[in-house]
């Protein structure tokens, strides 16, 4: 039978992506959301960073609902969990020495760009989840922040996605985002 830790052991890993699916509006304040991440993630993170000392470790960071999901009724209210979201991703990374990938700041610029017309997200009462366009930013931040190599021009498309404008325009914002976070020098051009 297989286990986790067997899984763990059975190779070397060089990258380690840590993800938190916390619900952002059950923490009432940016001190409890960011115990929730603690806590959730402890155990796991101090037995890889013991037993791969050598490998990155990244944290993948989420992104405020779309107005709609029953958590996110409003602007305001996606704004303010955005926040929230935003200063406790960024705090757990640094204070974890973990390498950030920034998907939230991608799908929250990505919102604010007149250039993207169609949602990231498909969105009910209960669920959020990334829609072709959506999936295809993350694709693109996943990219530049492991490879550190720039998405812009890429050729890979998709499938059922955008035009080929939105593509462009979705890489030109990963790209832009990614080098808000890491700094102009992050992405070998």
């Amino acid at each position: 039978m297989s286990t986790s830790k067997h899984a763990l052991e059975d190779r070397e890993w060089h990258d380690i992506v840590y993800q938190d699916w916390f619900m952002p509006d059950d923490a009432a304040t940016l001190e409890q959301l960011y115990e929730m991440h603690q806590e959730d993630a402890y155990k796991m993170m101090q037995y890889l960073k013991t037993n791969y000392p050598n490998a990155k470790h990244y944290y993948y960071q989420h992104w405020a609902w779309d107005i709609g999901h029953d958590g996110c009724p409003t602007l305001e209210a996606q704004e303010a969990m955005w926040e929230r979201i935003n200063t406790a991703s960024t705090k757990f990374a640094a204070d974890n020495d973990f390498i950030l990938i920034p998907c939230g700041a991608a799908y929250e610029n990505a919102r604010d760009d007149e250039r993207i017309t169609a949602p990231l997200c498909r969105t009910d009462e209960l669920h959020d989840e990334a829609s072709s366009g959506g999936q295809y930013i993350l694709g693109c931040v996943f990219f530049e922040t492991i490879f550190r190599e720039s998405c812009i021009g890429d050729t890979w498309r998709a499938i059922d996605g955008p035009s080929e404008q939105t593509h462009l325009a979705l890489q030109e914002i990963a790209h832009a985002t990614v080098a808000e976070v890491h700094g102009a020098d992050w992405v070998k051009e």
